[in-house]
């Protein structure tokens, strides 16, 4: 992370990140990307949660998941 702020691509939560509740932000004219898994493997059935969006939002994560972020940054 950058002062605070975690730049695209995927996390180890409890490794890369804690675990807690982040908000994630679009890219100025983006539509962001943001998935959690139980796994490392981008496969759709390790998926917890999953989500486009244009803004913000908020996400919740626990030890041992992981986070991937795209065309977007996660706001600690």
């Amino acid at each position: 992370d950058q002062d605070g702020v975690y730049s695209e691509g995927m996390y180890k939560v409890g490794k890369d990140l804690p675990a807690g509740e982040y908000k994630v932000r679009a890219l100025s004219g983006e539509t962001a990307y943001v998935a959690v898994y139980s796994k490392c493997t981008a496969r759709i059935g390790n998926i917890v949660t999953n989500d486009n969006f244009t803004e913000e939002k908020y996400v919740t994560v626990a030890d041992g998941q992981y986070i991937l972020i795209s065309r977007g940054e996660i706001i600690q």
